[in-house]
């Protein structure tokens, strides 16, 4: 290939990969998959290294947000090398970004820790306050997830400090996490405050994942106010924006949420049948239950065995694990 026709087959890949990028930012991941992998080609025919480290983290974006942790892993890991190799920090950042929410999607806390503080040094150096934001916030999730509340606490605030204002949708997220830690620390009302401000942020970005998880923290904590009815409606709300954004990691805690305020409405089969829909969920995308809701999570399925007996726990368990994604919705959204 001529360098007329390679540049021209650069800026051609440059084009359908912001295309790719696009359309995994509306929720069309099968545009994303399919513009991403054109790209990707194009970018390998002209031997452009950059180009195809470009393509091969855009693809990767889209495996992260689908939890595809195989496939995530297998873009974005040679990425490093493309990055380091071509002298490009900010790309190299973001690839180490999506690597260590992909590892906390899976549970590898360690690993994800690594990366996003190898992440945030390169952010801080370049200066660029988006994606440093964006690395405490996760990194304050990380914390949360392992119950380590003061610790996330700082990130997170970090995190607002840097916003400055800036970002609703990083805001949100960071809100909605500053909650769920005001909840495990047994503060009510300021979880309350934060995640009624964090859903007034979701829906001026528009962004219906932020919007949703906020709403299932809402529900958690209606539920503990024994305001089951509330709880219900605002985990519907929740689920079927999750369910409209292909969010399967917040559908399976919210399937979990439900399941708790069926077994408080005297509902045990219900209950149990939604647990084991999360469980298969969460096999699916390789999520385990976070440490910090664990043991909550153990106390709740004891006593639904201890309700229903074992042969009839397991029995309604399977029908949670065997319905289809249709099915599983419609059982969701009915019921008391």
């Amino acid at each position: 290939m001529s360098q007329g026709a390679n540049a021209s087959a650069s800026l051609r890949a440059s084009a359908v990969c912001w295309e790719s990028f696009l359309a995994g930012d509306q929720g069309n991941s099968t545009e994303a998959l399919d513009l991403g992998e054109q790209s990707l080609a194009i970018y390998r025919e002209t031997a452009d290294r950059w180009g195809t480290g470009f393509a091969l983290q855009t693809l990767g974006r889209t495996a992260v947000a689908q939890d595809d942790h195989p496939r995530a892993q297998q873009v974005l890991a040679p990425t490093l090398s493309i990055f380091r190799e071509t002298g490009d920090k900010w790309a190299l950042s973001r690839s180490l970004y999506l690597l260590g929410v992909d590892a906390f999607s899976s549970g590898d806390y360690v690993q994800a820790t690594a990366q996003e503080q190898e992440s945030l040094a390169l952010s801080r150096e370049l200066g660029d306050s988006w994606h440093i934001a964006g690395t405490l916030s996760t990194l304050g999730q990380i914390e949360l997830s392992q119950g380590s509340f003061e610790s996330a606490k700082g990130y997170l605030q970090e995190t607002l400090s840097v916003l400055r204002g800036g970002s609703n949708y990083q805001a949100a997220m960071a809100l909605h996490r500053l909650g769920v830690v005001a909840r495990c620390q047994q503060d009510a009302d300021g979880a309350t405050t934060l995640q009624q401000r964090s859903l007034a942020l979701s829906k001026e970005s528009g962004d219906k994942i932020s919007q949703a998880y906020a709403l299932c923290e809402l529900a958690i904590l209606a539920q503990r106010r024994q305001n089951f009815d509330q709880a219900k409606a605002l985990l519907n709300e929740a689920l079927t924006l999750l369910h409209d954004a292909g969010d399967r990691f917040g559908t399976a805690k919210t399937f979990e949420a439900l399941a708790v305020v069926a077994r408080f409405r005297d509902d045990p089969s219900r209950a149990a049948a939604l647990f084991g829909a999360a469980g298969a969920l969460r096999e699916k995308i390789a999520s385990p239950v976070e440490a910090f809701e664990r043991e909550g999570y153990e106390t709740e399925l004891r006593l639904l065995k201890t309700r229903l007996g074992g042969s009839g726990f397991a029995t309604a368990w399977s029908i949670g694990r065997t319905m289809t994604p249709e099915q599983l919705l419609e059982y969701a959204l009915e019921g008391n």
